[in-house]
């Protein structure tokens, strides 16, 4: 009854922060599989991916998983941001997995000049990160639940880059820790469906002591499917549609001028919706389309 006290104040407080979240590097997905789907993951979680998307899936898995990626396309959108990401589970017995995650991500290069006198000081050198522990229970041989405990880390500019912009009005930089926790469960009806659910990042936000800065957590709930019209030795089809909506700021009306029906109008407009497609011929070959 505590826990689920304590997980009700903090869907509460998350939907009712202010609109920007913190730490959005957490909603990045981790995997080439889930982007090239779309994010559209929670109603199958059937890989180590899991962790992030919806833990409850590792317990439907069977024996040791890993995976580990890096993107080397972030260069792109801003010149050295970088993004890595690995886990691994392991199950312990027919009920219960366990596992461990880790995130790992660099904002860029951002090179700086001072005009007076003109001289080059550096890029700053600072990155984000998270470690996480998942654990997934099945219920039964349809329904398992599973959560994840986080520990993460953020850096900002550190306190010289502020130092040489008097004009900004900040003295110093922010170093700041957080925790939060996922949790979720997956529902498998039939070979053909399985639905899943999971709330991501539930947790009292991350403060910079240095700075008297805080940032809510970026609170994610995902709502998801998976129906495999066809699955056989030489194919297998998974269409997976999936709904998520970023709790943070929800409601959030600052002319207080909107019914209660125009605020649910656009938070269902401001929602992700996604629609994966995945086909496996061979159990060797996938095309994915999201």
């Amino acid at each position: 009854m505590k826990t689920a006290i304590l997980l009700a104040v903090l869907f509460a407080s998350a939907a009712f922060a202010k609109p920007q979240p913190g730490l959005p590097f957490l909603l990045m997905w981790p995997t080439a599989r889930s982007t090239a789907l779309a994010g559209a993951m929670t109603g199958l979680a059937d890989d180590p991916d899991a962790a992030f998307f919806n833990p409850a899936g590792l317990a439907f898995q069977s024996g040791i998983g890993a995976t580990a990626s890096y993107a080397d396309w972030l260069p792109g959108l801003y010149p050295g941001m970088e993004y890595a990401f690995a886990a691994g589970d392991v199950k312990l017995s027919e009920r219960v997995c366990v596992g461990m995650s880790a995130t790992w991500f660099h904002p860029g290069r951002i090179d700086i000049w001072w005009d007076e006198p003109p001289y080059y000081e550096g890029p700053p050198e600072v990155w984000r990160g998270a470690l996480t522990c998942n654990v997934a229970v099945k219920l039964s041989k349809q329904v398992a639940l599973g959560g994840t405990a986080k520990l993460i880390h953020s850096e900002m500019a550190p306190s010289w880059v502020w130092k040489g912009m008097p004009e900004v009005g900040v003295d110093e930089g922010g170093t700041g820790s957080a925790w939060a926790c996922d949790v979720g469960a997956l529902w498998k009806p039939s070979s053909h469906f399985s639905f899943g659910a999971s709330v991501a990042n539930l947790g009292p936000g991350i403060s910079y002591p240095d700075r008297n800065w805080h940032d809510p957590s970026p609170t994610m709930l995902r709502l998801g499917g998976c129906w495999t019209p066809v699955s056989n030795r030489l194919v297998r089809v998974n269409v997976l549609p999936e709904f998520d909506k970023l709790l943070v700021g929800m409601f959030f009306d600052t002319a207080d001028t909107k019914t209660v029906g125009q605020e649910l109008q656009t938070e269902l407009r401001d929602a992700w919706k996604s629609l994966g497609v995945e086909v496996t011929g061979l159990e060797f070959v996938t095309l994915r389309l999201g």
